[in-house]
């Protein structure tokens, strides 16, 4: 059973630092300029005494619109076994049994893979981008999203400092309207290393009023685009269900039953609020779209789909809900439901979604992380197959209990090893479920060491029952 989820998921968003990389923003280089200029005279001016000025920003149709980017292309040849090649190979174990709506995505030849550090940068672009250049940023990651949509002042807020003295179930705490004290960062009674992300939500807007066809739209993005948070949605699959617009992003199990289940290769079609789609082509246009977005970084990872849902919006149309995570390398990393956290020796899953309701147009979208600092990389050539991998899961697994196997991949598992960093390295995941105590087993044996093996036990794996 799916876990309810407050759709203002403002706690959620505070502890979203990504990992993200691209190519430059093509912003206003002169309004840039002239603002991080008059920044450096006014600290020059006087040393000790704060400076009282107002800070002047750019005029938003100054700021230029960044362009999109090339995917990054990984060079790692990879061959998949088809699904039914796998049935085969845990056909072989009596303490399998595959079930109806399985999925597999690991590889029948794959050149190498890697084990390596990797660093997010989302705490060094806090402390190195003045708010300023956040503004600059932040209006061209809007105007990239929604070309050619009107930017409501007043729905623009900004995550700060929290007051520790408010009550603990105000959830809009540190949430304060850019516009009114963006002078507080000049005359210094806000810090400016304060200012976490921008928060644009026309729903939190008192006196937003739409422009004709206008539908409530929300923006989370901590800069710089494309390395911290970046969360959107259009709102276009609740204005037409008749449910509140404007949440930061949008989860259909709360209000929407789920029909199927796929792997994003199928060739399933459904019917979209514009026309006839398959789940592959919706996957294609999907990672396409949001592995194009600008990025202040070069890019490392890429967003992959690893499973996709069907919602029914009414009884001819549906949308896709697609769970996503990085991808390097042409490895996936490791991936949970959102609100799921699943814990195998320090082994963290990552959640990410997106639904989309139109075939040229992502509607709402979470856990885009693209950016991330690789080193002390090591390869591996001479690596575990899955035929070894799913003997060796099978023995580490008690003989008594014949498992449903719900999903196998290949995956990359993070261990944190501080705030920022992580070692990586590749898994064969099996997400396992025992009819006798009701609860989920997810188990990881390396690619790369026949005797690591971890496992996690969950009672909820955070993804809704199938209604029909």
């Amino acid at each position: 059973m799916k876990k309810v989820i407050a759709l203002f998921l403002i706690s959620a968003l505070l502890t979203g630092c990504s990992d993200l990389k691209g190519e430059s923003l093509e912003i206003s280089s002169q309004a840039l300029e002239s603002s991080v200029l008059e920044s450096a005279d006014n600290t020059a001016s006087d040393d000790n005494t704060e400076s009282s000025d107002p800070v002047e920003l750019p005029k938003i149709d100054e700021i230029e619109t960044p362009k999109p980017i090339t995917p990054i292309g990984f060079d790692n040849e990879r061959e998949d076994h088809t699904v039914e090649e796998v049935i085969g190979i845990l056909g072989k174990y009596d303490n399998f049994n595959v079930t109806e709506s399985f999925t597999a995505s690991v590889p029948k030849r794959i050149e190498h893979m890697d084990e390596f550090t990797a660093r997010n940068l989302c705490l060094k672009a806090k402390e190195e981008i003045t708010p300023e250049e956040k503004y600059i940023d932040f209006i061209g990651a809007y105007k990239y999203l929604f070309p050619g949509r009107e930017l409501h002042e007043d729905s623009l807020f900004y995550v700060g400092d929290f007051d520790e003295d408010a009550a603990v179930d105000d959830p809009f705490n540190g949430i304060k309207s850019f516009y009114e004290n963006i002078d507080s960062f000049a005359d210094g009674s806000i810090a400016k290393d304060s200012l976490g992300y921008f928060w644009y939500n026309d729903a939190f807007n008192e006196d937003f009023e739409p422009n004709d066809g206008e539908i409530p739209v929300s923006l989370t993005v901590g800069s710089p685009f494309g390395t911290n948070l970046c969360y959107f949605n259009r709102s276009v699959a609740q204005h037409y269900t008749g449910k509140s617009e404007g949440s930061e992003f949008y989860l259909p199990y709360m209000d929407l039953p789920c029909v199927a289940r796929y792997s994003p290769d199928s060739d399933k079609v459904y019917k979209l609020l514009d026309k006839e789609v398959s789940v592959k082509d919706a996957v294609e246009f999907f990672e396409n779209y949001i592995n194009s977005m600008p990025s202040f970084y070069p890019v490392t990872l890429n967003i992959h789909v690893n499973k996709v849902e069907v919602y029914k919006l009414d009884n001819e149309h549906y949308g896709y809900y697609f769970y996503i995570s990085n991808i390097y390398d042409s490895i996936p990393y490791d991936y949970s439901a959102e609100g799921v956290s699943i814990v195998s020796g320090d082994l963290l899953g990552s959640g990410g979604g997106a639904f989309m309701v139109k075939s040229d147009e992502v509607d709402s979208v979470f856990g885009i992380n693209r950016t991330s600092e690789i080193s002390d990389n090591v390869r591996h050539t001479d690596c575990i197959s899955f035929e070894k991998a799913a003997e060796l899961a099978s023995k580490k697994l008690t003989e008594h209990v014949k498992f449903d196997v719900l999903e196998v991949s290949l995956v990359y598992g993070k261990e944190s090893v501080t705030s920022d960093t992580s070692t990586v390295k590749p898994y064969y995941k099996f997400t396992l479920f025992n009819p006798n105590d009701n609860m989920y087993y997810i188990c990881y044996q390396s690619a790369i060491n026949e005797d690591s093996f971890r496992m996690a036990v969950v009672s909820d794996m955070g993804e809704p029952d199938i209604s029909e």
